[in-house]
């Protein structure tokens, strides 16, 4: 991998990143599974209590490192193939899927929450929160508690929390 730019050493040494980098030899996507091309731009991410060395792909420590696509098909927005304006919706929200579904892991890190809760803290639709918990709970990072709480209609929701898994990026 090449890093693309000048990065300060501080930001290797963060508890949590991701880098913009070119592959030199071809790698495989840690959310898809998919290839990654020799020259494709492709992100490398870590984690709490990692320190990351992109240029060989090696961390010391504990927790998680990955490389993926820029756009990984995997974590794109869903759409309903169906409907144009759905699809549209999708390409418009899925640059900056990352960073909602790292505000809704950060929320219910502090905070196990339902999803009416955790939208309404967060200030953000339900129908852009849900879809970023979902997939947090596609990636293992998220669970039902197994409890529920009340929402404004009086309906029983369920209490989505930090995973095993998701706790070793804390």
């Amino acid at each position: 991998m090449i890093v693309q730019g000048n990065v300060p050493p501080a930001v290797l040494y963060a508890s949590r990143g991701s880098l913009a980098v070119t592959i030199e030899h071809g790698a495989t996507c840690s959310s898809c599974a998919g290839a990654i091309t020799r020259g494709e731009t492709a992100v490398y991410e870590w984690d709490q209590k990692r320190h990351a060395q992109p240029s060989r792909a090696h961390t010391e420590g504990n927790g998680r490192v990955g490389i993926r696509h820029r756009v990984c098909p995997a974590l794109a927005a869903p759409a309903q193939a169906h409907s144009e304006t759905s699809l549209e919706a999708a390409a418009k929200i899925t640059p900056i899927t990352p960073n909602l579904r790292d505000r809704v892991e950060r929320h219910l890190r502090i905070w196990p929450s339902t999803d009416e809760e955790g939208a309404t803290t967060l200030g953000i639709e339900l129908n852009t929160y849900r879809p970023r918990r979902v997939e947090l709970v596609a990636l293992s990072k998220v669970h039902d508690s197994g409890r529920t709480r009340k929402t404004r209609s009086g309906s029983d929701a369920t209490i989505w929390e930090i995973t095993e898994e998701g706790d070793h990026a804390t």
